[in-house]
C-alpha cells in the first residue's frame, strides 16, 4: 500500500504521547497530505537528488488534485519521469478515462476528512508549506529537460527545498488538539519525548507502509 499514515492509527502505535506531541513531532518530520501523513523526503533521501525531486512533484500534483493525467509525465521526459512513475506507484492507480480516452492516476485512499475537520490548523500550517515545496518543484521541474542528470542532482541537493520546509515547520507552534491557538513550543513536550518520540515514529514510518 501507499506510504500513508492516518493520524488515529499514529496514536495507536503510540498511546502514551498526547494529540499535541504527535503533532509537533509529525510537523517537523512529515507533510500532510490529503488528511494522511508522508514522511518528508529528507528523511528518505538526506542527499537530495532525482529521487527527491520525483517524488515531491507527486505529493504536490496530489495535493492539487486526486488526479494525475498521465500525459503529464510526457512532459517531463526521460529520467525524472521514469522516476515521478515510481512514485506514482506507490501513491497512485493507473486508470483510463473512458471519455477522455486518457489514462491518469488516481490517489488510491479517500480522504481522510475526519483529521481534516478536526484540526484546522494544522491543515492551514500545511498548505503553507506545500505554498513552498510546489514553488521549488515548479522551478526545477521547468528546467529539468534542459539539465543533466547531474545537474539536477546537484540542483535539488543544494536548492532550499528542505530548508525553507525545516523553517516553516519550526517556526510555526503546533495546533492543538481543540483547534485552539497553539500554545508556546516549549510548552509541548519534555526532553524524555523529544528523545523517544523520533524513535518510535520513524520506526512506524519504516516498517509500516499504510495505515487504516
Amino acid at each position: 500500500g501507499p506510504p500513508l499514515h492516518r493520524f488515529s492509527a499514529i496514536k495507536h502505535f503510540a498511546p502514551e504521547y498526547s494529540d499535541d506531541e504527535l503533532l509537533s513531532f509529525l510537523q517537523n518530520h512529515a507533510l500532510l497530505l490529503r488528511g494522511y501523513w508522508v514522511p518528508k523526503g529528507k528523511l528518505l533521501y538526506p542527499e537530495g537528488g532525482i529521487e527527491l525531486l520525483a517524488r515531491n512533484f507527486v505529493l504536490v500534483s496530489f495535493n492539487k488534485s486526486l488526479r494525475v493525467q498521465s500525459g503529464e509525465l510526457r512532459k517531463l521526459g526521460g529520467e525524472l519521469s521514469n522516476r515521478v512513475k515510481y512514485f506514482l506507484v506507490q501513491f497512485a492507480l493507473e486508470k483510463l478515462d473512458l471519455k477522455e480516452r486518457e489514462m491518469y492516476w488516481k490517489f488510491k485512499e479517500l480522504p481522510d476528512d475526519s483529521f481534516i475537520k478536526d484540526f484546522p490548523i494544522v491543515v492551514k500550517q500545511q498548505e503553507e508549506i506545500f505554498k513552498i515545496l510546489e514553488r521549488e518543484v515548479s522551478a526545477y521541474v521547468s528546467v529539468a529537460g534542459k539539465q543533466k542528470q547531474k545537474s539536477i542532482k546537484n540542483a535539488v541537493t543544494n536548492s532550499g527545498v528542505n530548508s525553507a520546509l525545516v523553517r516553516s515547520t519550526n517556526s510555526d507552534p503546533p495546533a492543538t488538539s481543540l483547534g485552539e491557538d497553539p500554545p508556546p513550543r516549549n510548552m509541548t513536550m519534555s526532553s524524555e519525548t523529544r528523545h523517544a518520540l523520533p524513535i518510535a515514529l520513524k520506526k512506524l514510518f519504516q516498517t509500516h507502509k499504510v495505515c487504516r
